[in-house]
């Protein structure tokens, strides 16, 4: 697994190793740097968490309190290095089957982030995991902050 992200200069080697430390639980993971667009906003920390195995973590407790716990950790690491936080968002590219998977979602003051991934491993239990999906499939599973509720989108 790989994690990129806008904040990759203002992290110290400390905090590169925390988030490095959980590839002992998830397989082993590489921070490096996401460079972003001009029309990008600064106000936002990005993570992009690519070669993710979203079956495998879903499907295992300990594998999901791991993820849970990473998410988390990189939540807080943002807050205490984007000093114009406003909040944080992720993208999640499973790439490990005959389908892709991307998942979008941000965290804020307005979001419970436990309560957001509890409702996504829920959702890809109840409606990907569980489904017969073609190959090349191309699927965008994405956070509705004012629903409160996931999307699905087939490409």
């Amino acid at each position: 697994m790989f994690i990129a992200t806008n904040i990759f200069n203002k992290l110290a080697k400390d905090d590169i190793g925390k988030i490095e430390r959980f590839g002992d639980s998830l397989g082993d993971i590489k921070v490096q740097s996401y460079f972003e667009k001009s029309s990008d906003s600064d106000d936002s920390t990005k993570f992009i968490l690519g070669e993710v195995d979203m079956s495998k973590i879903v499907k295992n407790a300990e594998l999901w309190e791991s993820f849970s716990k990473l998410v988390a950790l990189l939540d807080n690491v943002s807050k205490t290095k984007n000093d114009r936080f406003i909040d944080v968002r992720f993208w999640i590219q499973d790439l490990t089957r005959d389908f892709s998977l991307n998942i979008g979602f941000a965290i804020n003051e307005q979001v419970n982030s436990a309560q957001l991934l509890t409702s996504l491993r829920q959702k890809i239990e109840r409606e990907i995991l569980s489904k017969q999906i073609k190959s090349k499939t191309l699927l965008w599973l994405s956070y509705d902050e004012v629903n409160c509720s996931w999307t699905i989108k087939i490409v």
